[in-house]
């Protein structure tokens, strides 16, 4: 269809101009602030979510594609836009246009399990988190997605 052709097309152009350059240092140092509030921009932060709660408002194969292009030049990028779509499935109560502008952090932590023992444990008990930064990636964040194993949690700062 030609609108996922005209969506592949001004991600991949985005993706060209705004990481390509740069994307060797993103895999060393991490993902730019500037870069981020760019992200959000695009709409690629939210882009799952319901444009009426100010997502993008995509259906899977949009979605898809936006993951593909940002992957070709950053898998790194396209990690950030995934955990923070996968962030707001689950948590659609929490500020969208918040998230989706960049300005809130996202991201994910490994349980204990899943870091073979090298650092402190992440718990969960009773819907309730405890954590070391280390379990982190990107320790300097607001809201966290994580797995016990059974269950997936989102949790925000308040």
């Amino acid at each position: 269809m030609e609108e996922y052709e005209i969506l592949r097309n001004t991600v991949r152009e985005f993706a060209n101009k705004e990481i390509e350059n740069i994307s060797k240092d993103i895999e060393i140092k991490g993902i730019p602030d500037t870069l981020v509030l760019k992200l959000g921009a695009q709409g690629f932060l939210a882009a799952t979510a319901p444009q009426e709660k100010g997502g993008s408002g995509l259906d899977e194969l949009g979605y898809i594609i936006v993951l593909e292009e940002l992957s070709r030049v950053s898998p790194s990028v396209a990690m950030k836009v995934f955990l923070t779509n996968f962030y707001l499935q689950l948590n659609p109560d929490d500020d969208v246009n918040y998230i989706a502008s960049g300005k809130k952090r996202v991201s994910v932590a490994f349980p204990d399990y899943y870091a073979r023992g090298k650092s402190g444990k992440v718990e969960v008990s009773a819907g309730k988190i405890n954590a070391t930064k280390e379990n982190v990636i990107n320790a300097n964040v607001e809201a966290i997605a994580l797995t016990d194993g059974k269950d997936v949690y989102a949790v925000s700062k308040e």
